[in-house]
């Protein structure tokens, strides 16, 4: 986030000599503070429809639940506090952004996700995600299927372009074609 915020200022800022450190770092606890007060306070802040109903249904069928997110750890862990999914109960592994080398689209928090819960192949990896990086996370790090999901931010139509192996309109849809494939594997 610090290189997005130099990025901005020297697009506006037109003497370079007032682009300091010091400055991208005020700038930077700044927004994060924000962001933390936001995420610990804002009424809006709630699961995506269908996600607790859907995550118990995958633990059920005995696959492992984990989330992956551009934030930073301090803002992950509000968010997920503040929608009571801290205990484990639901979400068995999260990797924030400030965690990895590099967020997505490159394949470091599958990567993350994966030694924390002991999986070799990423062939038993599902990747799902509402945005073109979630996608391309999920072919760049090997997985079985990289989901695109158009109840977030992208359409199917922006979505179709790169190149998901599903797409689902709801979470809802997405554990049917789980399920559609390990019943498919059983035969």
């Amino acid at each position: 986030k610090p290189q997005a915020i130099r990025e901005l200022l020297e697009i506006h800022e037109p003497d370079p000599a007032k682009i300091t450190e010091y400055l991208i770092e005020e700038i930077h606890s700044a927004f994060v503070s924000g962001m933390l007060d936001f995420y610990a306070t804002d009424p809006s802040i709630r699961p995506v429809a269908d996600a607790e109903e859907v995550f118990a249904a995958l633990k059920e069928m005995g696959i492992k639940v984990a989330l992956d997110t551009g934030f930073s750890r301090d803002i992950t862990d509000i968010i997920l506090k503040r929608v009571g999914w801290a205990d484990g109960r639901l979400v068995d592994a999260t990797a924030a952004s400030d965690e990895v080398p590099q967020g997505r689209p490159f394949p470091y928090m599958i990567q993350k996700i994966m030694s924390e819960l002991k999986i070799d192949d990423p062939q038993s990896v599902i990747k799902i995600g509402d945005t073109e990086v979630d996608i391309h996370e999920g072919h760049n790090a090997g997985c079985l299927m990289s989901i695109g999901i158009t109840s977030g931010v992208f359409t199917e139509e922006e979505l179709i372009p790169h190149r998901p192996t599903h797409l689902a309109k709801t979470l809802t849809e997405v554990l049917e074609i789980v399920r559609s494939y390990t019943l498919t594997k059983s035969l």
